[in-house]
């Protein structure tokens, strides 16, 4: 069996996602599948680099790295010398353009901001004979970001190969883009179109299942659900419990990722910070990717000396770190479709996570179900108020030494091993019943 992946989320490209590709690579190549992947080759001044990742790609498996778009080149550098006038002036007018720049790239490139990925890839394919030359059994397309589908529809069409697709987010019906109803309407008909000449479509949630299954009238067999999942390092040991090893008093609480304020809102966390008492000690490092907005809050509530701001670091060393703080900090999306792929990381260190909520009551939140079976948890819904009293608990926890670090076997399905082998066995049963082994 031969697949061609199609994903810019790969090695030595950092992120949450680049995880979910990393490991479902291998689970088809460990398994016995032929892969190549099409992936993208950062250029220089990328964001989110992680160069010791590509250590961990399997050996047998084939990466063509091709060159990031002309105009994804373009805007990077534009924002890199306005960054570095922002860097020299003070936190000039500058910075309002790099926003700018920003809302008007994600506003107006369809369906995101590597569209321009698209015309590399395809030149690249034709240039090569790639296609010709692998002969692969399927293509398979992964996002984020949704280009790799348009990418792999065309490939699809133009060789006439089997389609699977991968979600890791929804794609029309992704809440943290603003469109207006004409750009709705062009990517509901655009991924309706992609949807219906594919074969099998692989999504992260039950709820996104159900909700593919419902806007697009697709058969329920033709869309399963792969979640996230976790690494299981050789200090994991199933139903452990280990007692804090440290005495210092002070609470030390841990948050790496991307903070989009619609989906995950970290300021009533940062106020209740501030209103906790100054004789109490807790100390906040924040590793994300908007450092100056949150520099800007964290100076305006006067609590620099509790919350540390950091920039990103691979995934390997932000593993590591975590596990050196009392408490992991989680915030929550507002939509059901998706799963941090942060609440597996952290799961799998044992450690107790401190759940913020950022979803509506009414609405079942799976992140939420799934801490419950981790339950090494504190649950709050993300106002100041309920923040602050959690905190004021954990506090207190720390003090009498109950912050434990426990590892559950009621996790082990979320593990890459099993999230891949769900993978593995979703695309073989599609293609044998298509006469492919």
């Amino acid at each position: 069996m031969k697949i061609l992946m199609i994903t810019p989320a790969f090695p030595p490209i950092g992120g949450s996602h680049m995880q979910r590709m990393l490991n479902f690579a291998n689970a088809l190549s460990k398994n016995g599948v032929e892969l190549h992947v099409l992936a993208c080759k950062p250029s220089e001044g990328y964001p989110n680099i992680d160069a010791k990742s590509k250590k961990l790609i399997d050996k047998n498996i084939k990466v063509y790295y091709v060159p990031e778009g002309f105009l994804h080149r373009k805007v990077r550098n534009k924002n890199e010398e306005i960054s570095t006038e922002i860097a020299t002036n003070n936190y000039s007018i500058k910075v309002e353009i790099l926003k700018k720049l920003n809302k008007i790239k994600k506003s107006l490139l369809i369906p995101d901001t590597m569209v321009d990925w698209y015309w590399s890839v395809i030149d690249f394919e034709k240039k090569n004979s790639l296609v010709n030359k692998i002969k692969p059994d399927a293509i398979l397309s992964c996002s984020m970001p949704n280009t790799s589908h348009l990418i792999g529809y065309k490939l699809s069409k133009k060789y006439n190969i089997d389609l699977i697709m991968d979600y890791g987010d929804p794609w029309a019906y992704e809440i943290s883009v603003k469109r207006g109803k004409i750009r709705f309407k062009l990517e509901y008909k655009l991924e309706k179109k992609i949807l219906n000449h594919s074969i099998l479509s692989f999504v992260a949630t039950e709820a996104t299942k159900q909700l593919y299954i419902d806007k697009y009238k697709l058969n329920s067999d033709k869309v399963q659900v792969a979640m996230m999942g976790y690494y299981k390092d050789d200090s994991y040991q199933n139903n452990e419990k280990k007692e804090p090893e440290s005495k210092n008093s002070t609470l030390s609480l841990n948050y790496g990722g991307a903070l989009n304020p619609i989906h995950r809102n970290p300021i009533p966390f940062l106020k209740a910070v501030s209103k906790v008492d100054k004789n109490e000690k807790i100390a906040c490092n924040f590793r994300v990717d908007n450092i100056s907005e949150l520099s800007e809050v964290s100076s305006k509530l006067s609590i620099e000396d509790r919350v540390t701001i950091n920039e990103f670091v691979p995934f390997t060393e932000f593993i590591n770190e975590s596990k050196k703080y009392d408490i992991l900090v989680l915030f929550g999306n507002s939509s059901p479709m998706q799963i941090s792929g942060k609440v597996f990381n952290y799961m799998a260190t044992g450690k107790r996570i401190f759940y913020i909520k950022n979803m509506d009551s009414a609405v079942s939140d799976p992140t939420e179900e799934i801490l419950k079976k981790y339950k090494n948890v504190t649950i709050s819904e993300n106002t100041v108020d309920e923040i602050l009293e959690q905190l004021n608990k954990l506090i207190l926890e720390k003090k009498n030494r109950q912050i434990t670090q426990i590892y559950s076997n009621e996790i082990d399905e979320y593990s890459w091993e099993n999230q891949g082998l769900v993978f593995y066995k979703g695309i073989k049963k599609i293609l044998l019943e298509r006469n492919i082994t």
